[in-house]
């Protein structure tokens, strides 16, 4: 066997099909917005979520979206900002954006209080 491990797990997911990095973006995309909304209709408002669900479900969005960091190497596109000579964002690495920036909502939602009601709010008739 000529290969090692170590060349084995640096290339583990980064050489996969086009194709196949795309279904697994949009299985992961799918579970995760299926998983906000189970949750949604479980507990309500993320405001209301216990929060082992809100890290589990912040914990699952990021982690999924660092997996499609590491394996989109195959659709990655072009160079939309260059962070370094040989690093940079790509038009692939924004499609993990959105499973980010709702877990960041919904930690957000989570942890930030309520917005205090006026006086006329509670007076209102319905």
């Amino acid at each position: 066997m000529g290969t090692s491990l170590h060349s084995v797990v640096a290339t583990l997911g980064r050489n996969l099909d086009p194709n196949d990095s795309i279904e697994f973006l949009a299985v992961v995309h799918t579970v995760f917005f299926s998983l906000i909304v189970v949750l949604a209709v479980r507990f309500g408002s993320p405001r209301t979520w216990p929060l082992r669900v809100v890290s589990a479900t912040a914990g699952f969005g990021v982690a999924a979206s660092l997996v499609w960091l590491w394996i989109d190497h195959n659709v990655e596109g072009n160079v939309l900002l260059a962070v370094s000579y040989n690093h940079g964002v790509t038009v692939g690495d924004m499609l993990a954006l959105p499973m980010l920036v709702v877990s960041a909502l919904v930690v957000a939602v989570r942890v930030c209080p309520a917005p205090a009601r006026s006086i006329r709010d509670e007076h209102r008739v319905p």
